[in-house]
């Protein structure tokens, strides 16, 4: 039986996503003359996943400092932070803007601070990408995804340790580094399937289990299906968390089965079922809403209560629902408004609870919460501690952040730090 030569690359990538082409071009700009990076891809092409991002705008990104930045990642450990400080000064949202700029496609700022491509699309981005690639000489391999993973070579114990993978195709490939960045296991139909949480256990890494992020959610006796394509701003609140983590401010969005909108996807790594929550649709405190009903009542109390509650900036479709809720009559004059119905809106309008019945799961969460151990990763690199030779980028990491371009900036700038640490090894 012939046997199949490995076809060897300097730097061999795993996944065509953000954080893999990012790796590819920062490490092509520091390698040596002559040296080969390749990108293994599951998919028959580059960057599926982001194609998708921002409903095919691409919200590459957002404005801030990078200590603002710092709290869009959830709870910050020692790990998380230390991490996340080195890979976003390494190669920040400002590195990040520049490239896209010298690339003839800058940033333009739209949505209180998110930044997106100045085309607005999520295929331009893309095409850039692997336009860059092709002209940095850089090899992507299509529709081949990694089916075995191991240390070693074929020219015995006395050689450089290498890493040699096994496509799909039968196609074997060796390498003296390996980066992976082959993302989470969110949207799977983009091939995000886990892939590289297996390849990293196979290494000796250990794995915080994985969990869907950025979720819509669905709850117990659902009292707002009529109210769905709705968004107004809310503070959510979780009883029993910390208080950093147990309120969130943004806009939520009413749906046919749930809920959904910033606060709620940035909330959702929080939120499990049976989770109790409540949402305050003003941001009036009860003594201050009870005040503001009754003083238009003092005032001659001939208007509308549903007229008095849009001064809240409140739908109209919302207040006939919070009426109906209440047993209030629609056309109930502030006049007749008794104590015991100020106070049930009062309750509901500032502290609506509710009850979570479930977390959308990974075909409508947008990330991956969970993935490789940081602690076994060093910061300023992403090599592994375990592994000589082995990098990580992107969400396979156990990084997750807010929506807004907090995550889509992680991706760049770890492939970045990751590849030019793969590269300046060689």
């Amino acid at each position: 039986m012939k046997q199949i030569k490995p076809i060897y690359s300097d730097i061999l990538i795993v996944g065509a996503g953000p954080a893999g082409l990012m790796a590819a071009l920062q490490a092509a700009q520091v390698a040596c003359s002559g040296c080969s990076i390749r990108i293994i891809e599951k998919n028959p092409r580059a960057g599926r996943k982001l194609l998708a991002a921002g409903a095919g705008r691409c919200n590459i990104s957002h404005t801030g400092s990078i200590e603002e930045y710092l709290q869009h990642y959830g709870p910050l450990n020692g790990s998380r932070k230390k991490l996340l400080k080195a890979v976003l000064y390494s190669f920040s949202p400002a590195d990040l803007g520049e490239f896209f700029a010298h690339r003839d496609l800058p940033l333009k700022e739209l949505n209180e601070g998110k930044l997106f491509p100045r085309s607005e699309r999520s295929l331009d981005v893309v095409e850039l990408l692997e336009r860059s690639a092709e002209q940095a000489g850089i090899h992507i391999h299509y529709s081949d995804p990694v089916a075995e993973l191991y240390l070693g070579n074929s020219e015995g114990e006395t050689a450089p340790r290498t890493f040699r993978l096994r496509t799909a195709s039968g196609t074997i490939y060796e390498a003296g580094k390996l980066l992976l960045a082959s993302g989470g296991a969110s949207y799977p139909q983009t091939g995000s399937t886990g892939d590289g949480y297996e390849l990293s256990k196979e290494l000796g890494h250990r794995i915080v289990p994985p969990r869907p992020a950025l979720a819509p959610i669905e709850l117990e006796a659902y009292p707002f299906g009529e109210l769905s394509g709705i968004s107004l701003p809310v503070e959510l609140r979780y009883p029993g968390a910390s208080k950093k983590a147990g309120r969130t401010t943004g806009d939520l969005l009413f749906t046919h089965r749930g809920l959904s909108g910033p606060v709620i996807l940035n909330s959702s790594r929080y939120l499990a079922q049976g989770t109790s929550i409540e949402i305050a649709f003003t941001d009036k405190t009860p003594e201050e809403l009870l005040h503001f009903l009754s003083e238009a009542k003092a005032a001659g109390g001939s208007g509308l209560l549903k007229s008095r509650l849009r001064a809240l900036e409140l739908p109209a479709r919302f207040i006939r629902l919070l009426l109906q809720h209440t047993g209030i009559p629609e056309e109930l004059k502030l006049a007749d408004l008794g104590k015991q119905a100020s106070r049930k809106l009062t309750a509901l309008l500032t502290a609506w609870p509710l009850r979570v019945s479930r977390v959308g799961g990974w075909d409508k969460a947008m990330l991956t919460s969970g993935g490789v151990a940081l602690p076994e990763v060093h910061p300023h690199s992403l090599e592994s501690r375990l592994v000589p030779g082995l990098f990580f980028a992107g969400e396979l990491l156990d990084i997750d952040g807010d929506e807004g371009g907090y995550n889509l900036q992680f991706a760049f700038s770890s492939g970045a730090v990751a590849g030019r640490s793969a590269a300046e090894q060689i």
